[in-house]
Parts: C-alpha cells; sequence; structure tokens
C-alpha cells in the first residue's frame, strides 16, 4: 500500500510520549509539511504558534481541561486562525478594509486547520504522535491573556506532539463508523431511527445504544466543557464586525429572557465594561444622563449585601395588597437561606436623583439596554427590584452609601450578570399574551 495512505490509515491520538527529545531538524520538517499545506487564495490565514515556555505550557495544560500530557509533550504548536495580519497589510497600503466578519473567521479557520493536518501527517512519517487539543477553543479569556492574542485571532487548534511509549504504540485506533454512513453522493440524507443505531451498533459494546448514547450526550455534548466552548466560541465571534454576524439587534431582543442561575465564575471586565458601555447609551429624559450605576463584583460586599436585604426583608410585614413579588421575598427570608441574586458574581445597581420625575424610566432604559447588550455577548442577566424596594432601609442603604451611593440619590433597579450554568443564557420562548397593542389609524 502507498506510504502516505497507509500512515494516514494508522495515526491515531497520542497522550502519552518517552523522554526522546524531537530534534530541530524534525520540528523544521513538521512546521515547513504544515506551511505547505492549501490555503484560500495562497492567503495563509493562519499564524503557527509554537510554544517553547515551561510556564506557557503549564498554563495551557491547566486552561484545556486540566491536561497533564501537555506540557510533557516535546512540541506543541498553536494554529491560531489570523484574520489580523492581512487587515493590518491593507491598511498599511492605505486601502479601506472593511472589518472582519464571522465568514473571514470561517475561511481563516479551515486554512488553520489544514496546516495543522499537515503537521500531524508530518509528524506521522516521522514516527512521532500526535494529539489534537480542542480546549483550546475553551475560555476565550484566558487563552488570550496566556497567548497574548489580539482581536481577531482565533486559536483553532492545539496539537501537541511527542515519541509514543510502548503502550500508546500497541494500543488499538478506535474504529470508525462504516463509510456508507459518512460517505454520501450529491445530496445530504437524513439517517432513519434505524439507520443511526445499525451506524453507532459497532461502538455501544455491552450497553444497549439508548444507554450508551445517553451516556455520551451526557458525557460529551451537555458536558461543562462543551457549554464553555460554545460561549467562548461565541465571544470570539462578537469581535467580528461587533457581533453583528453572531447576534444582531433583533435577535438579542427576540431571544432576550432572565437568566437566574448563573457559575460563579467572574466575567472578564472587557465584557462588563461592554454591557455597562450599553447602558450608558440609553436614552434619559432631555439627555440629562442622570444614571448612576454601581458595579459590584467583590464577594465580600455581595454576600454584606445578601445578609442586609435578607434581614431587612424578615423584618417586614406583608398584607393582601402587597405586592406578590415583595411578599416572596418577606416569606423567603423568614425562612431563611434567602439568596434575593441568586448568587450571581456581578451585581449592577442603577440610581438616579431623589425627586426627579424620570429617575425608574431613565434607569429602566438603562437596564434593557444591558440586558440586551449581555444577551448579545453570550452572557445571562436579570433584573431585581429588591434594592429598590428596600431603598428606605438604612441597613441597605448604609452598604450601599460606603460604595458611593450618594445621600441625594434612590436606587431605582438592578442587574446581575454572568455566565450561565448550563453554558448559554437562557433563551427560552415564551408564549406573549400580554402587553396589547390598539392601532389607531
Amino acid at each position: 500500500m502507498n506510504e502516505i495512505i497507509q500512515s494516514l490509515l494508522e495515526r491515531k491520538s497520542v497522550r502519552a510520549y518517552t523522554d526522546q527529545e524531537i530534534s530541530e531538524e524534525n520540528v523544521q520538517l513538521i512546521l515547513n509539511a504544515a506551511m505547505q499545506a492549501p490555503t484560500a487564495g495562497n492567503q495563509q490565514l493562519y499564524t503557527i504558534l509554537r510554544i517553547t515556555d515551561p510556564e506557557k505550557k503549564h498554563r495551557l495544560s491547566i486552561s484545556c481541561d486540566n491536561q497533564p500530557f501537555i506540557e510533557q509533550a516535546g512540541l506543541v504548536l498553536v494554529f491560531c486562525a489570523d484574520c489580523l495580519k492581512w487587515l493590518q497589510a491593507y491598511q498599511a497600503a492605505g486601502a479601506h478594509p472593511r472589518k472582519p466578519g464571522a465568514g473571514d473567521l470561517f475561511i481563516a479557520f479551515s486554512d488553520a486547520n489544514i496546516a495543522a493536518q499537515n503537521a500531524v501527517t508530518a509528524a506521522q512519517s516521522l514516527g512521532i504522535g500526535s494529539c489534537y487539543i480542542g480546549d483550546i477553543m475553551e475560555q476565550i479569556e484566558t487563552q488570550r491573556e496566556i497567548l497574548d492574542l489580539p482581536k481577531y485571532v482565533f486559536p483553532a487548534a492545539m496539537v501537541v506532539f511527542g515519541y509514543p511509549t510502548a503502550q500508546q504504540m500497541e494500543r488499538a485506533k478506535p474504529e470508525r463508523v462504516p463509510a456508507r454512513f459518512i460517505v454520501q453522493e450529491n445530496a445530504y440524507h437524513i439517517h432513519s431511527e434505524s439507520e443511526l443505531r445499525e451506524m453507532f451498533a459497532g461502538k455501544t459494546q455491552v450497553k444497549t445504544y439508548d444507554e450508551w448514547m445517553k451516556a455520551f450526550c451526557e458525557r460529551k455534548y451537555n458536558s461543562d466543557f462543551s457549554r464553555e466552548m460554545t460561549r467562548s466560541v461565541n465571544r470570539a465571534l462578537a469581535d467580528f464586525e461587533y457581533g453583528k454576524e453572531a447576534m444582531d439587534a433583533f435577535a438579542a431582543i427576540h431571544t432576550r429572557r432572565s437568566t437566574r442561575r448563573m457559575k460563579p465564575d467572574l466575567p472578564d471586565r472587557k465584557l462588563i465594561e461592554q454591557v455597562i458601555e450599553a447602558g450608558r447609551r440609553a436614552p434619559s429624559g432631555g439627555n440629562s444622563q442622570t444614571t448612576h450605576m454601581l458595579v459590584i463584583t467583590k464577594p465580600e460586599i455581595l454576600r454584606k449585601l445578601r445578609e442586609a436585604v435578607a434581614s431587612e426583608f424578615a423584618r417586614m410585614e406583608y398584607g393582601p395588597s402587597t405586592y406578590a413579588s415583595v411578599k416572596h421575598s418577606i416569606e423567603a427570608s423568614r425562612k431563611g437561606g434567602y439568596i434575593y441574586d441568586y448568587g450571581a458574581p456581578v451585581l449592577i445597581v442603577t440610581a438616579n436623583r431623589k425627586g426627579y420625575g424620570n429617575a425608574l424610566a431613565d434607569s429602566a432604559c438603562a437596564l434593557e439596554n444591558m440586558m440586551i447588550a449581555a444577551n448579545a455577548l453570550n452572557l445571562g442577566a436579570c433584573w431585581i427590584n429588591q434594592l429598590h424596594w428596600l431603598d428606605e432601609h438604612e441597613a441597605v442603604r448604609n452598604v450601599l452609601e460606603e460604595l458611593g451611593l450618594r445621600p441625594d440619590e434612590t436606587i431605582t433597579g438592578g442587574l446581575i450578570l454572568g455566565f450561565s450554568l448550563s453554558g448559554e443564557p437562557n433563551r427560552e420562548e415564551l408564549p406573549r399574551t400580554g402587553n396589547p397593542v390598539t392601532w389607531i389609524e
């Protein structure tokens, strides 16, 4: 059989390596093979980062799902989809290029991965094992910090290389599904349930199809790392044409829902700043721009506010005319364990001048802008009013006045912000039966 074909058929992922170093000559052969890969318009829309710094390798091993073999590899290459260098080249020549869009990213993504596969194939021919690390697409904020990645450059793939141990060489390559389920002619064929069961029959081993598929779904597709990858890629897409390709204004409005279950992880400050800026650009009566936003991310302050809110509600009474949500807060506080902000990592409190007629309206506009922006940035958000209801309660005001709330300001609302526990903001469609419209024509 042709040596190249044989090499492709035998190649498998290698995650354990011997101490044998990869010679610089072989490294250069691998890199040169990568750069000879097919590329859109011969643009080579990628940049290859060779990671030699032990500290960076260690940090990547942690950020990429805690996989120690990454830093043990003899060669670590990150293949970046690069939409920046051509943009800079156009600008340097006095051209007037448009901002990169999602289509530009996808073609660069293809270029980067084709180059990566050339590197993998070349390494295999030299007896050097390799493993793709898709986790490099997760935690984009962290990867950008580790690799100094600028805007319009995205880590499409990481590949680690090393000489395989005897165990890795002897390990059987996982079987692929039969070709008839992969190769179709002329048009896409949607598989029936019986065909799907037949397709995966060789993978389930002692489990039934349903047992195996449900377990695989939870382990891979519904996993935290899979949800994080989706969030991370969506975050990167937001940089391209200001996220128009990822979500336009109507989509951001129509799909916005309240997200109450959030991860404790604090979003990158730049993300929060984009949400805040959207609030600052909201309309205000007479363009007064008097809505004051307090952005709280300090855990001890958030805990202090939670305690103050729960304590104040627990002391309150309610009657038949009490607003239902206030009644719920009182009852929940009396039971103990009430957390009005759902444990979110970010709290944005809005305030405005006491006695100002448009105080609530102006703040409402700012809050809505921020919620729409959060949805467009793939962040969860929820409007909360407990602080507004407790505006005159000294225990709550004391905490907020220590943070910058002025005595002449009234608390008009609040917003929690963070990464949804499910990986994406709540966008569940709800029936629209209220908000009647009367046309006068």
